[in-house]
């Protein structure tokens, strides 16, 4: 019997450390489920975008930009109109290279790059070299708007008007502007 009693220490006196190494296992447990959370640092943000987008007309021409930055080779001009005001008791024509007598159709000129974008200011420049009317001066005039890239046509008698636009050594094709009373 003495032999179990032994037997039996022995195999508690093994079980002590293992026991012990519990007990601090989980008190190290304990003391790290206890610990406060690590505070998240004060930290502002500033984020700062600028727009430099127009906005359209609905996906129709717009007016050219100011001269900016940019890269390429001007490969295409072209002449669109963007727009028609009538004095007061007038009405627009309503119709496309077409303006009544007494009213002002806007034109613009785009220059264009080989891959059929919108040639950038920096390319362009700030002027064309040449934008305005080329024949039917008894029907309409060509004023200089703001823009350099922007003409107004006013119609001044029945007939047809024409504008061509160059920039950096390239033609527009001509731009026809029927007057209308």
């Amino acid at each position: 019997m003495r032999k179990d009693i032994h037997e039996g220490r022995y195999a508690a006196s093994l079980a002590v450390p293992f026991v012990l190494a519990g007990v601090a296992l989980m008190g190290t447990a304990l003391v790290v489920a206890c610990a406060p959370p690590p505070t998240a640092p004060d930290i502002t943000i500033v984020q700062s975008q600028t727009n430099t987008q127009t906005q359209g007309n609905g996906g129709g021409p717009t007016a050219s930009p100011s001269p900016g930055s940019g890269s390429g080779a001007i490969t295409l001009v072209k002449v669109v109109q963007f727009g028609e005001t009538c004095p007061a008791g007038k009405s627009v024509s309503g119709e496309d290279r077409s303006v009544r007598v007494g009213c002002v159709k806007h034109l613009t000129c785009t220059p264009f790059l080989s891959d059929g974008s919108p040639a950038p200011p920096a390319v362009h420049g700030p002027a064309p070299e040449f934008f305005g009317l080329i024949a039917g001066g008894t029907s309409a005039t060509a004023s200089q708007q703001d823009e350099a890239f922007n003409i107004d046509a006013k119609g001044i008698a029945p007939g047809i008007a024409s504008f061509r636009c160059n920039v950096k050594g390239v033609s527009s094709l001509t731009f026809d502007l029927t007057v209308v009373s």
